[in-house]
């Protein structure tokens, strides 16, 4: 319940249970590279993130 209403006001529209790979994914960007990581390295509901590239279309 959090997570649909004060959650993303607290920390800048994060919603913790939104699959950020495939939102991208659905936005028509293809991940070129993806990397997963915890940070903190203890295990919260807020520690998950992606980092990479992703491209639009043909773009390389």
């Amino acid at each position: 319940m959090l997570d649909a209403t004060i959650w993303p006001h607290l920390v800048g529209g994060c919603h913790l249970g939104r699959d950020t790979e495939t939102a991208i994914r659905r936005a028509g960007f293809r991940i070129h590279r993806l990397d997963r990581f915890l940070f903190p390295p203890a295990r919260t509901p807020i520690s998950f993130h992606i980092l990479g590239t992703a491209l639009r279309g043909g773009d390389e």
